[in-house]
């Protein structure tokens, strides 16, 4: 098994294939299944997060390069740091909060 692929016909490829056999059984192919998955989302998060990062990424085209979970847990990391960094720079910019309100909903444009 190289790799998944959802409903939506989005596929993921592990990071090793998965060699399926009788002398596991079932549960021990089908947990090296999961552990395949789980690294392969974590290896598409790490590189979604570092893309997302450079300084001449455009959010629309990042979103198009990655999987969707990827895209959903790094804009969540992402959004908060934004709100912790707003929140603090509110002693002296008192509007830093609304500017991010602001900002956000123009990247949603």
């Amino acid at each position: 098994m190289i790799g998944m692929i959802s409903q939506d016909g989005e596929s993921v490829d592990f990071v090793k294939p998965v060699k399926i056999t009788s002398q596991k059984g079932v549960e021990g192919w089908l947990k090296d299944v999961e552990n395949a998955m789980v690294e392969a989302i974590k290896r598409r998060i790490k590189d979604a997060d570092t893309d997302l990062k450079k300084d001449n990424t455009e959010r629309t085209e990042w979103v198009l390069r990655h999987c969707g979970q990827a895209i959903a847990v790094v804009s969540m990391l992402d959004w908060t740091e934004q709100v912790e960094t707003a929140i603090q720079d509110m002693e002296e910019d008192p509007f830093a909060l609304g500017n991010l309100l602001n900002a956000t909903y123009e990247n949603l444009k």
